[in-house]
């Protein structure tokens, strides 16, 4: 059952010249109830301001978002947005626990209760041990894990993601992905996950929407049908996992020229 709709979004910005940019165009897809599904496209396509008009915190040009039938006009209730840029969203003066409270303290829960429950996402998030530490005396990674134990405090119905683990190392972006997916799957939250890098798309996700270049467009829809748990070893080097690489890449790479 769909729990968010997409129909006929598009936003344009007007330039200090007074003309506009059309940055998305007549955008439509959902996303189902429980499902995993990713938005991958070129840089600078429009993908952030696609968020954004999701998320209510900027107004499209035309069409609308749905939420659970409601249509968007504003901050939605029971949906969250997590940043890319992770060091900006965490407040530096509260710990550990200090952020991922603050959700649950905006929901008017009661204070033993949000520490039991802050307590638990921490340690959902791999962080036990790390409660009373400040955002700058961890880890990008660790951060990061922070950001999103916030967000999951607040009992989101949908999590927005965009480019969450853009910012981070190889290695620690892996770790960070499996980890996503032990907290999708146990929490049951539906998730739309913003990136550019394809294969990370096709190892989360059940779908993906793949979005050309500015004005952006939905140009492809592509169900994963890779088999769950799965392995950063052998799910990307399933074929089956490679040929959707490389149908999704023929879609979105630039055309390549002499110059830049």
């Amino acid at each position: 059952m769909s729990i968010l709709d997409v129909e006929g979004l598009s936003k344009s910005y007007r330039q200090a010249g007074g003309e506009s940019t059309l940055a998305i165009e007549n955008i439509s897809f959902q996303v189902n109830e429980g499902e995993f599904v990713s938005l991958v496209g070129p840089s600078g396509c429009g993908k952030t301001t696609l968020l954004m008009c999701m998320a209510g915190l900027i107004a499209p040009s035309a069409g609308r978002v749905v939420v659970k039938a409601a249509e968007v006009d504003g901050p939605p209730r029971n949906l969250v947005l997590v940043f890319q840029e992770y060091n900006k969203s965490l407040f530096a003066w509260r710990t550990v626990l200090g952020n991922v409270l603050f959700g649950l303290e905006v929901k008017g829960k009661p204070a033993r209760e949000a520490e039991e429950k802050a307590s638990y996402l921490i340690g959902l998030v791999g962080l036990d041990g790390f409660e009373r530490h400040y955002p700058w005396e961890l880890s990008g990674g660790m951060q990061q894990r922070v950001a999103i134990a916030r967000a999951l405090a607040y009992e989101p119905e949908v999590l927005l993601m965009d480019e969450p683990f853009g910012s981070v190392d190889a290695m620690t972006r892996l770790e960070l992905e499996d980890g996503l997916l032990r907290l999708w799957k146990e929490l049951g939250t539906t998730i739309l996950f913003v990136t550019h890098d394809i294969e990370e798309a096709i190892y989360l996700s059940d779908r993906i929407y793949v979005l050309g270049r500015r004005p952006s467009r939905v140009i492809q829809a592509v169900e994963v049908r890779l088999g769950r748990p799965r392995n950063q070893l052998t799910t990307r080097a399933d074929a089956s996992f490679m040929e959707l690489r490389n149908e999704i890449y023929k879609q979105t790479a630039p055309r390549l020229s002499s110059g830049w």
